[in-house]
């Protein structure tokens, strides 16, 4: 099944956006390539998130990794691999 135009404009939306966030946050695509190469990111995996406002106020949450959320991020990567 192919894509139509809007969602072409879309993916090419997504890959810039991605890329400038690299570019940006240098440190985070480094991190995701380290788990990665690692094996870390599979089912079973604990993934937490902290978030600290300027303000100090802290917000945090976490999930265990799922073979559906492995299926979506290989989707992702597959997405930003294109050319």
């Amino acid at each position: 099944m192919g894509m139509n135009f809007s969602q072409l404009m879309l993916v090419g939306k997504f890959k810039k956006a991605m890329q400038s966030f690299g570019e940006h946050h240098p440190k985070f695509p480094m991190f995701l390539k380290m788990v990665y190469q690692k094996n870390v990111f599979r089912e079973g995996t604990v993934i937490e998130i902290d978030m600290k406002t300027p303000e100090g106020e802290s917000y945090k949450s976490n999930f265990r990794v799922t073979a559906k959320d492995i299926e979506l991020f290989e989707s992702l990567k597959e997405l930003v691999q294109q050319k």
